[in-house]
């Protein structure tokens, strides 16, 4: 539970930190206002509404951004002179088409082997987070669960559409210029990039769709996310520990103000992370979440085997939490901490507890 509370607050902050960084180059109100903007605006949002509207609104949200997308990729081939073809070219002497590395190299990030091995593991930590159980009991029944489950996978083709909206940003502007000294702020912060492009190209007024896409896509993001964060300070934590055998009505009312106290928390983080801003995006909503990822995964294993003691999964718990420190000095990739340190949980475990695992999943 714990180390699910602090995932979210790490994933929470990076992409409170992303969004903020947009909102500060289109109205100028600093990183640190942009922030506590969108903090306040999902604060008030999620205690306000309920399951059933914050997920109709989720959804409404998600096609604006998905809009937004689309017009972009839509709008540079209308103002760009060259062809398709000439523009696949451009990008492909850029190394920018490049589907699959089959480098073994364990310092390359975006590997075919890092991609597969990593994701394989991090998708079963990720899907066994409080914030998917979270969506798993807001549904009706089991069927309509996995028909979420099944369709969500369909949406996984709006990445096919952001990557397209970065390299249409490529094809625009090699032949557009950008100024002397936006281009030297763009070298320590290249992810400011399209919220310049939005402010200096999109026509005004079709600009403000843009905004509003972002400032969905943060809201959409943190309403889950603090809904997640009180949900399991109240039943595990407050309902435990503090306040036994209270009214519904209270802790309903704790919720809510716990909603603020986790919105401070990841406007905090989120300030913390912006000293690295300069790796980047990408790789900062990457990087961070692994350092907890593989305690995780290996949580969920031996959960699985029936396998593990409190004693002998904190032992491994710390050779999981080394493991991951080494790998960060020495330079491997960050999606094979998962896999890596994971395992080393369960074998740790399993050699600590020398009993033989249940593989029938109910120990």
């Amino acid at each position: 539970m714990y180390l699910g509370l602090l995932l979210t607050i790490i994933n929470s902050a990076v992409k409170l930190l992303a969004a903020s960084l947009v909102l500060d180059v289109i109205t100028g109100w600093g990183l640190s206002g942009s922030a506590l903007f969108v903090v306040a605006v999902s604060v008030l949002w999620s205690a306000l509404a309920g399951v059933k509207t914050v997920i109709w609104t989720d959804f409404l949200l998600f096609g604006l951004f998905s809009a937004g997308a689309v017009f972009v990729v839509v709008f540079v081939a209308f103002n760009v002179e060259q062809s398709f073809t000439m523009a696949l070219t451009q990008l492909d002497d850029q190394a920018k088409l490049v589907l699959f590395d089959f480098s073994l190299d364990p310092t390359r990030s975006y590997t075919i082997w890092a991609s597969v091995i990593g994701g394989i593991a991090l998708n079963v930590a990720q899907g066994s987070t409080q914030g998917t159980w979270q969506r798993v009991r807001a549904c009706r029944s089991v069927g309509d669960a996995q028909k979420a489950y099944n369709y969500a996978a369909l949406f996984y083709l709006m990445h096919l559409v952001i990557l397209a909206v970065g390299l249409s940003l490529v094809v625009f502007y090699t032949e557009h210029q950008i100024p002397a000294d936006i281009a030297a702020q763009l070298k320590s912060a290249p992810d400011r990039i399209f919220p310049y492009f939005i402010i200096s190209e999109i026509p005004v007024g079709l600009s403000g769709l843009f905004i509003a896409a972002i400032f969905a896509a943060a809201i959409s993001t943190l309403d889950s996310a603090l809904a997640e964060s009180s949900d399991l300070s109240v039943i595990h934590i407050y309902a435990k520990y503090v306040r036994l055998a209270a009214s519904e009505t209270h802790y309903v009312f704790v919720s809510r103000l716990l909603m603020g106290f986790w919105g401070l928390v990841f406007f905090g983080v989120a300030m913390f992370f912006g000293r690295y801003s300069a790796e980047g995006l990408l790789d900062l909503t990457f990087k961070l979440p692994n350092y907890v990822y593989g305690a995780i995964f290996g949580s969920i294993v031996l959960a699985r085997i029936g396998i593990g003691r409190l004693a002998t999964i904190l032992v491994g718990f710390a050779v999981a939490c080394g493991l991951v420190v080494w790998m960060s000095q020495a330079g491997i990739a960050f999606f094979y901490w998962c896999p890596v340190s994971g395992l080393a949980m369960v074998f740790v475990v399993c050699a600590l507890e020398r009993r033989q695992p249940d593989w029938s999943g109910t120990a």
